[in-house]
């Protein structure tokens, strides 16, 4: 990627035009470490206003989006995309000057004709909102023909920008185009989304120490009779079915992957609303949207049906067969009405269709246990109380992944030759001190259902043994003898040992401890680290019990 910094409305100028209030202050160019601090030096420091001045009404909106062109044609490497980022707090740049409105417009279309995309930031000033319709919609509507649609982020403050731009932001782009079967002929043209997926860390690449450059794997397939290179065409692949080897070659492996049928997705039927659970799915839905590209007349089909729906109750169960190469599911379509912000108009919920996974007969587990304890009405009444005094507003938007923030932090710090950064908030801690003014109610169904001799302590896991100990099974092979004994822990008052009681034991118990009890640790921590790990882990267990004790 290649970054450059332009800023228009200032005081000063520099920029091949010559241009007012328009200053060049970094050209595109790879955004290095030595970039990134040379910003943050020009805004801690007073070398803004000596060298590129304060807020100036002299200068042209059409004049800065003509430099940002110019920018992009000094350089010659070819762009998949091309993106311009406007911040302003000014919603009306041109006042009411009517050739300047229509020579900034003029220029916007000009930018969206060469590629070139409109994403504005508006920050709000305190008392005043910014109204996009006095000027900026006219210029961000040109890149309404995109796939990602409307290209406007607002922010009540630069505190609240800030918080926006540390967020990794993903491509709302469609994973495939499919059509929506509706039976007698009818198809409806649709795009499919992921509105939820989940967010991982960037992937490492291996490095060669000398030159650094990246490390790329090869792999080869060699006969073990011969030692000689095979090629595809002598490869086949097996399958046991019973007692036989079945072979496949490679192009009668790709006939049993690929599903006969239409891709698409295929009605089957409806059934009412209220008689679908949430439960009744196998993985995280996909989304699907109306797509006028392929098939004109798509969305008024595509909105009268969800209306319908919805009208009515009613869900769709489907069959869904995303490509020709993967296995149809079956699928329930929710419809999901669009929900928009009273105040600010944005949009919260977009509508369309929900694909729910559902499973086959082959997926479902049935659990063979029952559940035989029939509390009384005070113990039912108890627990409603407590779990009403713990409700809590929940929002997923509101909880970022720490490990991931973690990830970028530490990024961010080594790209900059900077220590590492505070260890980012954990949001999904419990509030234990919120918790602790729920006290009673959390106490009183902890009395009427363990009764007053309740004591937490965790059970050790046992480890799995054969019923008949020391006998092997008839038929099957001896097992190896151990070479150690099995270490017992179950005599051992963990919960009750202090950290020299801890030194005092091998590290084979410690770490026994540690897998009974299901906590992840290093398998090269030393002695005195394994000490720490488990006395670390006993203090949280009693802290997390004595919180209501």
């Amino acid at each position: 990627d290649l970054v450059g910094v332009c800023i228009f409305g200032c005081t000063n100028k520099k920029n091949s035009n010559d241009f007012e209030g328009v200053y060049v202050l970094q050209d595109l160019e790879v955004p290095d470490a030595h970039r990134i601090i040379e910003l943050e030096e020009i805004a801690k420091t007073g070398e803004y206003e000596n060298n590129i001045g304060g807020p100036s009404a002299n200068c042209n909106l059409s004049d800065a989006m003509w430099i940002a062109s110019s920018m992009f044609n000094s350089v010659s490497k070819k762009f998949l995309t091309k993106r311009v980022f406007l911040f302003t707090n000014n919603d009306n740049p041109d006042g009411d000057n009517r050739e300047l409105q229509e020579k900034s417009q003029q220029r916007a279309q000009d930018l969206f004709d060469y590629g070139i995309q409109i994403e504005l930031f508006a920050i709000e000033e305190e008392g005043r909102s910014f109204d996009i319709s006095k000027f900026y919609q006219e210029i961000i509507s040109y890149g309404d023909e995109y796939e990602e649609g409307g290209h406007f982020h607002s922010a009540g403050d630069f505190e609240a920008l800030h918080k926006q731009l540390n967020q990794k932001i993903f491509k709302k782009r469609a994973l495939g185009r499919v059509p929506l079967v509706l039976g007698g002929g009818l198809e409806v043209g649709v795009r499919i989304f992921n509105l939820r997926q989940e967010a991982k860390p960037g992937k490492f690449e291996w490095m060669e120490a000398t030159d650094n450059q990246i490390v790329r794997s090869t792999t080869r397939n060699i006969c073990s009779e011969t030692n000689t290179l095979l090629m595809p065409s002598q490869m086949k692949h097996t399958c046991q079915y019973g007692d036989v080897q079945v072979e496949f070659d490679k192009e009668e492996l790709a006939a049993i992957k690929t599903e006969p049928g239409q891709v698409g997705v295929r009605i089957i039927g409806f059934k009412p609303r209220h008689k679908f659970k949430s439960w009744q799915n196998l993985k995280h839905s996909s989304f699907l949207y109306p797509d006028e590209g392929t098939i004109i007349g798509s969305t008024t089909a595509f909105v009268a049906l969800m209306t319908k729906m919805i009208e009515l109750e009613q869900v769709a169960i489907a069959k869904f067969t995303p490509r020709s190469n993967a296995p149809p599911r079956l699928v329930c379509l929710l419809a999901q009405p669009e929900k928009v912000d009273d105040e600010t108009g944005d949009v919260l919920l977009p509508s369309g269709l929900h694909v729910i996974y559902l499973p086959y007969a082959d997926d479902i587990r049935n659990l063979k246990h029952s559940i035989v304890a029939e509390p009384s009405e005070d113990q039912i009444s108890k627990a409603k109380r407590m779990v009403r005094a713990l409700t809590i507003k929940f929002d997923s938007r509101e909880f970022p992944n720490p490990h991931i923030q973690r990830h970028y932090d530490m990024l961010h710090a080594l790209a900059l030759e900077r220590e590492a950064l505070d260890e980012p908030r954990d949001l999904i801690v419990p509030d234990l001190e919120g918790m602790e003014s729920k006290r009673e109610k959390v106490m009183a169904f902890r009395d009427a259902t363990l009764g007053d001799n309740y004591a937490y302590a965790p059970p050790p896991k046992k480890r799995k043994r054969d019923e008949a100990d020391g006998e092997e099974a008839e038929g099957q092979p001896k097992k190896k003898a151990a070479k150690k004994d099995a270490i017992n822990t179950e005599s051992i008052d963990w919960w009750n040992m202090t950290e020299s009681q801890l030194n005092r034991l091998t590290v084979p118990v410690l770490k026994c401890f540690l897998v009974e009890m299901g906590h992840p640790f290093s398998k090269s921590l030393k002695k005195k680290e394994l000490v720490e790990e488990v006395a670390n882990f006993i203090r949280m267990q009693k802290e997390g019990a004595s919180q209501f004790e």
